[in-house]
């Protein structure tokens, strides 16, 4: 069954000229590119572009950032909660290997917070707050979709240093610690067919299903019934 428009096609190229039928008849089509967003805007700064666009239930605009140098990028980590661009943590966590290294990021993150003054030990401001919950946010999901990017030292010291700004509850410490020194793998369990000396060790004498001392008690019944050999001067009746 052919969709309708495509019937409307097929119709029209076998209608004999002069015979058309009342209405309209297709004979091509177009799809339109869907119309750009007229409420949305964009706003460039020294070191920025964005786009600003509506949020719904007259929320301020929301600002998602277009273009910017690495510095800003890294800027923006801690302020696109804030402006609503949600999807750029994820998309920038998944991408900046192309043009920066993990630790160049660490650096600049940590330098945004002394910037801030969330490494100062001093109350929060509302900005050094809010970076503080946005790095809460960013370190744990960091280390958890891309542990390889803490695999140097210098990428884990700085990740130390950031942790460190979230307090003694932040699990980031325990994680690089995790990766750094990763646990000890589990025994493996014990023998499923309960072969062994019961103690959970296997007996190093036993042969196939026999344990040792079996094996002599065996050995030993069979030279009792066997007889025992003479000397042959016995054997031919010398005296």
């Amino acid at each position: 069954m052919f969709p309708r428009a495509l019937r409307a096609l097929l119709e029209g190229a076998r209608t004999p000229p002069g015979r058309e039928e009342e209405g309209v008849v297709l004979s091509s089509y177009r799809a339109n590119p869907p119309n750009p967003d007229p409420q949305q805007t964009e706003l460039r700064e020294a070191d920025a572009v964005f786009w600003a666009a509506p949020r719904r239930y007259g929320a301020p605009h929301s600002r998602l950032l277009r273009a910017a140098p690495l510095p800003r990028l890294v800027r923006h980590l801690l302020e696109s909660r804030a402006l609503g661009d949600g999807a750029f943590v994820p998309a920038f966590l998944g991408t900046f290997r192309a043009f920066a290294r993990p630790h160049d990021v660490l650096r600049l993150l940590l330098q945004r917070m002394e910037e801030l003054g969330g490494l100062s030990g001093d109350p929060d401001t509302p900005a050094a707050a809010e970076a503080k919950r946005a790095l809460a946010e960013l370190l744990p999901r960091w280390l958890q979709d891309y542990p390889e990017d803490f695999g140097d030292a210098a990428a884990a010291a700085l990740a130390e240093r950031l942790g460190s700004a979230l307090g003694p509850d932040s699990d980031v410490g325990l994680r690089l610690r995790e990766l750094r020194d990763p646990p000890e793998p589990p025994e493996p369990p014990g023998d499923p067919y309960g072969v062994g000396d019961g103690d959970g060790d296997a007996d190093p004498l036993e042969i196939l299903s026999f344990q040792a001392q079996e094996v002599a008690e065996q050995l030993t019944l069979t030279e009792a019934v066997r007889p025992h050999s003479r000397p042959t001067s016995q054997i031919h009746g010398a005296p």
